[in-house]
């Protein structure tokens, strides 16, 4: 059931989640829960407004701005997502995070699959109450750069389909957007060292 307070914890996941991505959000600072309360009064019954859209310097031209879109229906319709797609591809605007409040349609998830001019992530809002990276059991993940890609390859002297795997649809893979083919760098305390790093390749 959403709640104003589960809203609140979503979009701050949210936040979080685009921050570590790269993207500034200084125009979107983390409000406590009152002034949530006060910007947001009736985001149970109406998202609109929590939508969020924020930068980062990058090359990659899809990636520059990216679109958090809160879902106002339980389960998102073919239609609604039909509009979404095309209003967001129509903004200039490539890469999309869609919170979906109990899920969508198998029509409107078959779409986005197939979409291939826009970069979609979706999540349902309970995957967000909480920031998965924030729990102590799940070590330290960045995915590293293409030039460190090339010189982990060549020191390791592996190729990538010889790594270790992550799956794309991982809780950590899906928080930072990976797509196929990125290598996550994963960072554990040891006992007999300071840091242990280990790498998978996204598949």
């Amino acid at each position: 059931m959403t709640n104003i307070f589960n809203q609140f914890r979503v979009r701050k996941t949210v936040l979080e989640m685009l921050r570590d991505r790269g993207y500034s959000i200084s125009s979107y600072d983390m409000m406590d829960f009152n002034q949530f309360c006060e910007f947001f009064p009736n985001c149970v019954k109406d998202t609109s407004n929590l939508r969020i859209v924020v930068h980062k310097e990058t090359e990659n031209e899809k990636d520059k701005t990216i679109l958090a879109y809160f879902a106002d229906e339980e389960k998102m319709a073919l239609k609604s997502v039909k509009t979404l797609l095309e209003n967001t591809y129509n903004q200039g605007i490539f890469h999309l995070i869609i919170v979906l409040r109990e899920g969508i349609s198998p029509a409107g998830a078959k779409f986005v699959q197939d979409c291939e001019s826009l970069t979609i992530t979706t999540f349902i809002e309970k995957e967000l109450l909480l920031n998965i990276t924030h729990h102590k059991l799940v070590p330290k993940h960045r995915i590293i750069s293409e030039i460190e890609q090339k010189e982990l390859l060549k020191e390791k002297m592996v190729k990538k389909s010889e790594m270790p795997k992550i799956l794309i649809s991982d809780p950590v893979a899906k928080y930072f957007g990976a797509r196929k083919g990125d290598i996550f760098e994963i960072e554990r305390d040891s006992e007999t060292a300071s840091k242990i790093k280990t790498w998978r390749v996204t598949i």
